[in-house]
């Protein structure tokens, strides 16, 4: 099982408190569809941050949120970057997804996007001290940068990068690709400049380091890491390919698997796996031999044995 980015879009507005974001197109089923979001006040420290996300048929509950007051130039400035998530058990033809703020922002941006990982099992976020966030109030150019650890050992690992000061678009880290473009957004007093990439790992993480690609990293940006599962737990790993069965002369010697809680299958060394039908008798035994030992049964093979010509 791997998990895949199942569809996108990148939508920028200003001076607004609503806005709709351009139709979510997806292919697959039982996606966890994604919305980040990020939106400054370049002039004010008023918190503007975001009530609901609505979309027909989808239920969207708040994941993570991360915001800063930024001094600059203005005397402050309020930016907040929020994931939102929901899943979804069918395919998507440009859904429109509705994001309500609790006042009127200078500039912002929405990137929505699904992620499916078998068409049966809707991803889940990785919990291990996820998100990680990191912030450049006004200090130079600094690289964003956090260490990650995850749970899971095929994670997806996102990268959210907006900024209120710089109208440069920065490029992925080493390894991973845009899920959508780049957005540079302004009301002529301001900026929203955005990235979003992901990269999907073969292994657990820990303290790794999950960084942006070089690029001019003005100040006053926000930047925020998360993972979403490529295990769902209570699912067993895929087992290893079985080895062939043993030969001797021109026979093929197989055996019944025991204890085969992974597959739950007969005769899979010989690489035609059959399945079974388990039971299990219970009861009384008869009147008076409520103590007595019952002895164990037993299997009698016999062969007939023939030369080998």
């Amino acid at each position: 099982m791997a998990l895949t980015i199942d569809g996108s879009t990148g939508d920028a507005f200003s001076e607004v408190s609503i806005a709709s974001t351009s139709g979510l197109t997806t292919t697959k089923l039982n996606d966890l569809i994604v919305v980040c979001i990020f939106n400054e006040n370049i002039f004010t420290a008023t918190s503007n941050t975001v009530t609901s996300v609505t979309a027909s048929g989808l239920t969207f509950t708040k994941h993570s949120q991360f915001n800063y007051i930024i001094p600059d130039v203005f005397g402050g400035g309020f930016t907040n970057m929020e994931w939102w998530s929901a899943s979804s058990s069918a395919a998507l033809t440009s859904k429109v997804i509705n994001v309500n703020w609790s006042g009127v922002f200078n500039n912002g941006f929405i990137y929505t996007f699904g992620v499916n990982l078998d068409g049966v099992n809707v991803p889940l976020w990785d919990t291990n001290t996820l998100p990680k966030t990191a912030v450049n109030p006004n200090v130079g150019t600094v690289n964003p940068s956090v260490t990650v650890s995850t749970t899971d050992t095929n994670p997806m690992v996102i990268q959210l990068y907006g900024s209120s000061g710089t109208s440069v678009i920065p490029i992925p880290g080493v390894g991973y690709t845009n899920i959508n473009s780049g957005i540079q957004h302004s009301d002529g007093n301001g900026n929203a400049v955005g990235a979003l990439a992901q990269r999907t790992y073969s292994s657990a993480l820990v303290n790794t380091t999950v960084a942006m690609g070089a690029s001019d990293f003005y100040p006053q940006w926000l930047y925020m890491v998360d993972a979403i599962q490529g295990n769902v737990p209570g699912i067993p790993p895929v087992p290893p390919s079985p080895l062939p069965p043993p030969t001797v002369g021109p026979y093929n010697l197989t055996f019944s698997e025991e204890r085969d809680n992974i597959l739950w299958e007969d005769w899979n060394s010989a690489n035609t796996p059959t399945n079974y039908t388990s039971t299990f008798t219970t009861g009384y035994a008869l009147h008076g031999d409520a103590i007595r030992k019952w002895g164990p049964e037993y299997v009698f093979v016999y062969s007939d044995e023939k030369p080998v010509t």
